[in-house]
Parts: C-alpha cells; structure tokens; sequence
C-alpha cells in the first residue's frame, strides 16, 4: 500500500503543471492574472512633463497589452512603437522605434511584479538627428529583471516605475479579459 501510495505521489508531481521561477520566486498575484491593455501615461507622457529641453511631437502605437497566466508566464501583443521628440531649439531631432512581442516568466510579491523575458523577443532602435546627421543606436536589455511596483483592482492596473531625482513613470492599464 505505501509503494501505490508513493507511486501516485511521484505520478501526481510529474503531471502537474510546475509555476515558472522569475528572479529566484514563484510568488505570484492572482489579481494580475489575465490580460490588460494599454489605457494611459506611461514615458511618453512623463517625457513631455519631466524633460525640459525637448517636447514630444508625436507617438503612435500597437499591441500594448500584457497577459500573465496563472503558470507563471507572461507574453505581450506585437507591440509596435513609434515616437519622435524634438528639442525646444529645434536644434535636435530624434526617433524611436520599438517591435517585437515579449515572452517570459513571471513573479508578484509585496506589491511588486517582475518580468523575466526571453531574450531577443524585442527590439528597439533609437535614432537622433543632430545638424541633420542620424545617429542610430540599439539600447541593451537590462542585464537583470526589474521589480516594478503595481496596484491591482478588477478592473485596473497601474504600474510605478521610480526615475531617481524624477517623479517615477507611471502607466495605467484596464483589463481587457
């Protein structure tokens, strides 16, 4: 009777569904489960209320929504970003644009979420035009996932991600499932 009882343990354990580890937890927020659409703020209107020398021209964009699946992962629409800026002085100009879907894992405790993505699902190039000469680079991932705080309601979702010496970017979203 053991040996049945520890073979329908063993049997139960390799069938069921392990929750994904994301920076080292498998802590996660059952409010967060589901997916959720892009309703308003984020960095480009934080740019426009924080930078001074530079206003955002315009900013059109795609896919902004995220579904975080009670296993643990997580994947985003294609996202698809375009955003341009000038400086006041008009003597810059630059650009920004952003592809790809994200994919990864996921972790929620104390009021903080963290992605762990797959690497190389995004991409972003950013250009600058200074004296009419483009200057074209490809920012880094960072090398390690970022907590980001949230809160969470039935109905929405606003993340706070802190800009040291800055007021901290903040994007709110509404469920969409």
């Amino acid at each position: 009777m053991k040996q049945l009882l520890a073979a329908s343990t063993v049997a139960v354990l390799v069938s069921s569904p392990a929750l994904a580890d994301c920076a080292g937890s498998h802590a996660l927020d059952r409010c967060l489960v589901g997916t959720w659409s892009y309703a308003s703020g984020g960095s480009a209107e934080w740019l426009n209320r924080n930078v001074r020398m530079a206003h955002v021209t315009s900013v059109t964009h795609s896919g902004l929504s995220i579904t975080f699946r009670p296993d643990g992962t997580f994947s985003t629409g294609h996202v698809d970003i375009n955003a341009h800026v000038a400086a006041n002085n008009g003597a810059m100009t630059g650009s920004s644009h952003s592809t790809g879907q994200a994919s990864g894992t996921w972790s929620a405790a104390g009021g903080r979420f963290t992605l762990c993505m797959t690497p190389g699902a995004l991409h972003t190039t950013v250009t600058v035009v200074v004296h009419g000469r483009p200057i074209t680079v490809t920012p880094a991932m960072p090398p390690h996932p970022v907590p980001t705080a949230y809160t969470c309601s039935a109905a929405s979702l606003t993340t706070t991600q802190p800009i040291p010496g800055h007021e901290p970017i903040v994007t709110a979203y509404s469920r969409a499932h």
